[in-house]
This record gives C-alpha cells, structure tokens and sequence, in this order.
C-alpha cells in the first residue's frame, strides 16, 4: 500500500494515477476533499502533514 500526499496536486494526480494503473493499492492525503472533484474510487483522507500536531493514523485495511 502506497500513500501518496498532495494527491490533488499537479504532479500528485499524475502519481497516484500511474501507481493505480500499475496495480498498486494506494491512499491519498489532501488538504482540501472537495479538489478531487467526483467521488474518488480510493481512500481519502482529509489533513495537513504541515500543521499536524498528532500523528496520523489510517483506520485498518
């Protein structure tokens, strides 16, 4: 499983899209959902690595 951050971002998409066409299980971490535009068919996490405070956890499989 690969997380990619920065997803919605000119060179995140590109990433994520590549590694998905590859067979690659992958998640993604934005700062703001709502540039995904549609419904994504991958885990999204809505954060920011800049300004966390806590360490952040993805919830299982």
């Amino acid at each position: 499983m690969i997380l990619v951050t920065g997803g919605t971002g000119f060179v995140g998409r590109e990433v994520v899209k590549q590694l998905l066409d590859a067979g690659h299980q992958v998640r993604v971490l934005v700062r703001d959902p709502a540039d995904l535009g549609k419904k994504p068919s991958i885990p999204v996490r809505k954060s920011s690595v800049a300004t966390s405070s806590t360490p952040f956890l993805w919830p299982g499989p």
